[in-house]
C-alpha cells in the first residue's frame, strides 16, 4: 500500500481552493455546499495519522505533539494577527485594542481552542483546534491495539458520533449551529472532527483490504467519487445528502490511497508545491474574503480570479518565510 498517493497531492489542492471559494460565496450571499471540503480533510488527517505511525513505530506521544505545536502554533498565530489587523481596520478599532485582543486570544493560537475557551478571531482554523487533541488519543490508541482501533474503535465511534451529529442538525455543515456546546465542554465541531478522524483510520484499514484483493484494477475510481461528490454537494447544499458524501469522501480516499498507478498530470511538480501551501491557503483566505468582499460590492468571476491569486501568493510567501528561510538558514550553519 502506498503510504503516499500520486493523486492525493491533486485533490488537496482541489478541496483547498473549494473550501476557500465556498467562504467567498457565502460573503456575497451566495449559498453552496462545498463546506463539505473540511470533511474530507478530517477523515484524510485520521488515515494519515496511521500512516505516520508506521513510519515512526518509536516516536513516543509526546515527541508527536511536540512537532504538531511547532508546525502549527507560528501559522496559527500569523493568520490571527493578520485577521486581527483586517478586522480592526474594517470596524475601525484603535491600535491600542490590539494588544488586549492579542492576549484574550492565547489558547486560539496554541491550539486549545476546540472547546470554545474564547471567542476565535479567525473564523476558519476551527478545524485545527477541534483536530489537534483528538489526533493525539487516537494515534496513542492506534500504536497500542492496531487491529481493535482499526476494526472496532474507529468504525463504531464514527457511525455512533455521525449519528448523533444528524440526527440533531440534519446535515454536516460546522459553522454557528454546531458551535452550541453539546455538554459542557464537548462541542458539535469537535464531536464532528473527532467522528471523521476515526472513519479516516477504518479508511486506513479499508485501503490494505483493496490493495491486496484489487490492486490497480480501479484506477480512476477515487476521480470519478471525488468529482461526484463535488459536483453533487455544489447542488443540493446542507442536506441529509451530507450523510452519504461523507462516507463517499472516506471510500474515495481509501481508493487513492491503494492507486499506485502513476500520473504525470497529478503528479506534477506544481501540483506538489500547491499541495505544501494548501495549509497556508486555507488558514489565511479568510482575510482576503473580508478584503475582497469590503473592496468590490458584486460578485464576478473577476473577484474569483483575483482572490484565487491573491491567497496562492501570500500562502507562497508565507511559506517560504516559515519553511524554505529556516532550511536555507540550517543548511548554511551546517
Amino acid at each position: 500500500m502506498n503510504d503516499k498517493s500520486n493523486s492525493m497531492y491533486f485533490w488537496r489542492v482541489i478541496f483547498t481552493y473549494i473550501i476557500a471559494l465556498h467562504h467567498l460565496r457565502n460573503a456575497y450571499g451566495i449559498g453552496v455546499g462545498w463546506y463539505i471540503a473540511v470533511d474530507f480533510f478530517a477523515i484524510l488527517a485520521g488515515f494519515l495519522l496511521c500512516t505516520h505511525a508506521d513510519r515512526h513505530t518509536d516516536e513516543s506521544i509526546w515527541l508527536y505533539a511536540q512537532k504538531r505545536f511547532k508546525q502549527f502554533v507560528p501559522i496559527v498565530f500569523i493568520s490571527v494577527v493578520f485577521r486581527l489587523l483586517i478586522d480592526n481596520h474594517y470596524n475601525h478599532i484603535p491600535l491600542n485594542k490590539y494588544i488586549p485582543q492579542l492576549f484574550a486570544s492565547i489558547p486560539e493560537y496554541l491550539l486549545l481552542n476546540g472547546y470554545g475557551i474564547c471567542p476565535g478571531i479567525n473564523g476558519v482554523d476551527w478545524f485545527l483546534q477541534s483536530l489537534v487533541i483528538p489526533s493525539f488519543f487516537i494515534l496513542w490508541l492506534f500504536k497500542r491495539n492496531r487491529e481493535f482501533t482499526t476494526q472496532i474503535f474507529a468504525p463504531i465511534t464514527a457511525w455512533i458520533f455521525l449519528s448523533a451529529l444528524f440526527h440533531r442538525f440534519g446535515y454536516a455543515e460546522g459553522f454557528i449551529p454546531q458551535r452550541i456546546n453539546a455538554e459542557g465542554f464537548i462541542s458539535w465541531p469537535g464531536i464532528r472532527i473527532f467522528a471523521e478522524l476515526c472513519l479516516g483510520v477504518f479508511c486506513y484499514k479499508l485501503t490494505q483490504t483493496i490493495s491486496q484483493k484489487y490492486s490497480n484494477k480501479y484506477r480512476i475510481i477515487d476521480t470519478l467519487l471525488f468529482i461526484m461528490v463535488i459536483l453533487m454537494s455544489f447542488y443540493h447544499g446542507k442536506t441529509r445528502n451530507d450523510y452519504i458524501y461523507i462516507l463517499i469522501l472516506g471510500l474515495g480516499i481509501a481508493f487513492a490511497f491503494a492507486n499506485n498507478s502513476q500520473n504525470k498530470i497529478l503528479n506534477h511538480k506544481y501540483i506538489k508545491y500547491l499541495s505544501s501551501i494548501s495549509l497556508y491557503i486555507y488558514l489565511n483566505h479568510y482575510i482576503f474574503r473580508t478584503i475582497l468582499r469590503n473592496t468590490f460590492p458584486s460578485y464576478s468571476i473577476e473577484v474569483v480570479s483575483l482572490y484565487l491569486i491573491i491567497i496562492t501568493l501570500f500562502s507562497a510567501a508565507l511559506h517560504y518565510c516559515y519553511e524554505i528561510i529556516p532550511q536555507k538558514i540550517k543548511h548554511i550553519q551546517n
